[in-house]
């Protein structure tokens, strides 16, 4: 058994991510943030939760209580 991640992985954290980024830019949405910039963010937290892995979910995690009001 292999100890490298496969492409199912990959997959897998970047839907994660993806669905995530599509969470945060509703909410930049609802704050005015240019429409452009709310279509990006699902992409490019797709494409960190890849490359970074479990660092970028542990960051985004680490104060999820602070987000509640």
């Amino acid at each position: 058994m292999s100890m490298e991640p496969d492409r199912l992985e990959y997959v897998v954290r970047f839907v994660c991510g993806l669905l995530f980024g599509m969470l945060v830019s509703v909410a930049a949405l609802a704050s005015d943030v240019p429409v452009l910039i709310a279509v990006a963010i699902p992409f490019a937290t797709g494409v960190a939760a890849v490359i970074y892995g479990d660092r970028f979910w542990y960051g985004v995690l680490k104060y999820s209580w602070a987000w509640w009001p």
